[in-house]
């Protein structure tokens, strides 16, 4: 499984709209893989079957300074 980290501004795996991750994920899914988003300000840690992570431009700190 793959992890699409939300919550911050960051693009979407679902989205169909031109800037968004949408064709990605289809592409992905096309592979077999399976990505789910994974809001971070919500869930406190990455699930431990997940294999790999998305990061895809934060517009929001992760971290308060």
């Amino acid at each position: 499984m793959g992890s699409v980290i939300e919550g911050h501004g960051e693009r979407a795996i679902n989205s169909n709209t031109p800037i968004d991750l949408g064709r990605f994920g289809r592409e992905l899914k096309a592979q077999g893989y399976l990505a789910r988003s994974l809001d971070l300000t919500r869930l406190k840690t990455i699930p431990d079957n997940t294999r790999l992570v998305i990061l895809s431009t934060p517009q929001i700190s992760f971290f308060s300074e």
